[in-house]
């Protein structure tokens, strides 16, 4: 008799007797036989319980039997696939195709093993001969496997396509599905499209967690903070140990700049998780976000521990090193962080940063070029640049700097305003007329954003003119 009792009384009569059956015959040790169906069907039962052993004297049997069954080799396909035997696989693969070329099963199978390789065009190719081939039952699983093609492949938007008709099929895992789908939707910057998708979802099962947390994903990046905050607590109500529950609320109340809240949220992450890298370096994060420097280092250096090959974690120490102005160690550790991860910007901008305070400038330039190469947008990298240049008295190539970034930055306020205060800090002559025009620029985009005027121009309000602008331009009453 099997172990699995939970399952046994939903079995059929037929399921039953070949089970016990089966079963009679390897604690006897008697001569048996069992038809083609029969073991693959008892091939499936011992699989879906975990028992290999058990599933592998089935398949093995069946093989014995039946060497040509499309079936059988299929089973042992797969069995080799997890075993990474994946030339075995292949070779077996191939010669069921031949023996049965209308088996979805194993289009399907073959086009997964292509994915795997890359060869999207092959796999598509078999995809394309199971949805041939598929009954109506077959569909869903199809569409997920092009879901899936599409998706690894980086074609987000036929993914998406795909994925939408995989909804509601009792066959399709529609926890997973759902995630996919937010991923999609959140590379194709569909958020408007994404979130009214998971209202949708939520309106047919209030109760899924899964729908309430990428719904919340998906409010985060769409700068929908509050609500984002809704989502991820409904999400947590139905399932409390959502550890990315927990991880993304800890972001998102660092967005709304509520740094004790998150520090609290991203705690819960790693109860939940306590080896999970990159929970820990949100830790560190969220230390870092409330100057609490010693702390925020012990977490990403923990993190990088866990994962040395965690870039952020490496990031991270190199701006709690650079905060300690320990500028030797900042630079080695933010090396080691573009080591691992060439193209992201802000690792640039912090290099160059370091490399200023060592007084390394043609280096510190270098490096401010490669983010703004990685992000044209990227105005913080563009105003330390300037502020390079006038430090170095290259006024020609400030202007010039200056100039090249009208375009990029032209409807980003906090450019303007920083822009402007870093040219009135520098008090030049040359500079006082360019400084109320970026200022006036400013405030005609945001005048909400004029806080940023202080970070290089804290005595701004002493500034009589500064200050008749600010109440032309509606920043002052």
């Amino acid at each position: 008799m099997s172990d699995w009792s939970d399952s046994w009384e939903n079995q059929d009569a037929e399921m039953r007797e070949s089970v016990e059956r089966f079963e009679r015959m390897l604690n006897q040790q008697m001569t048996w036989f069992f038809d083609a169906e029969e073991l693959e069907q008892l091939f499936d039962y011992y699989q879906d319980r975990g028992n290999m052993a058990h599933a592998e004297i089935a398949l093995a049997k069946g093989l014995e039997q039946s060497p040509d069954h499309s079936g059988f080799m299929l089973r042992k396909a797969q069995l080799l696939i997890g075993q990474g035997e994946i030339r075995l696989a292949e070779e077996l693969l191939e010669r069921a195709l031949k023996q049965d070329p209308s088996m979805v099963e194993l289009h399907l199978t073959r086009s997964s093993l292509y994915d795997y390789r890359n060869q999207t065009n092959r796999a598509l190719q078999h995809l394309r001969k199971a949805e041939q081939f598929a009954d109506k039952e077959q569909i869903p699983s199809v569409n997920l496997a092009f879901g899936m093609v599409y998706l690894n492949a980086g074609r987000y938007r036929s993914a998406l396509d795909h994925l939408q008709q995989c909804v509601g099929f009792d066959q399709i895992d529609q926890e997973h599905l759902l995630y996919d789908l937010c991923y999609c939707y959140h590379q194709l910057e569909l958020l408007d499209e994404g979130i009214a998708f998971f209202e949708k979802q939520i309106s047919a099962n209030p109760y899924s967690d899964s729908a309430w947390y990428n719904q919340g994903v998906l409010l985060n990046q769409a700068g929908l903070f509050e609500k984002a905050i809704v989502a991820f607590d409904y999400a947590l109500i139905i399932q409390p140990s959502l550890s990315m529950a927990h991880f993304n609320m800890a972001n998102t109340l660092i967005n709304l700049e509520k740094f004790e809240d998150a520090l609290a949220s991203m705690t819960l992450a790693v109860e939940a998780e306590p080896e999970h890298s990159i929970f820990i370096n949100g830790l560190g994060v969220c230390y870092e976000k409330l100057d609490r420097y010693p702390e925020a280092l012990l977490r990403y250096e923990e993190a990088s521990r866990v994962d040395p090959l965690l870039s952020d974690a490496w990031f991270g120490q190199a701006t709690c090193k650079a905060y300690l102005e320990q500028w030797p160690t900042a630079l080695a550790l933010i090396n080691k962080a573009i080591e691992l991860t060439e193209d992201h910007e802000e690792y640039w901008y912090e290099k160059a940063r370091i490399l200023m305070a060592l007084g390394c400038f043609r280096d510190a330039e270098s490096a401010l070029n490669e983010a703004l190469r990685l992000d044209e947008s990227f105005w913080e990298a563009r105003i330390l640049k300037i502020s390079l240049f006038l430090a170095e008295d290259s006024l020609e190539q400030a202007m010039q700097c200056i100039q090249d970034g009208q375009e990029p930055h032209q409807e980003e306020a906090a450019y303007f305003y920083e822009l402007s205060g870093l040219l009135y800090a520098f008090d030049m002559p040359e500079l006082v007329e360019l400084a109320a025009t970026c200022l006036r620029w400013a405030l005609a985009i945001d005048p909400s954003e004029a806080h940023h005027l202080l970070t290089f121009c804290p005595e701004a309000h002493d500034n009589p003119v500064v200050l008749s602008i600010l109440k032309e331009g509606g920043a002052l009453r």
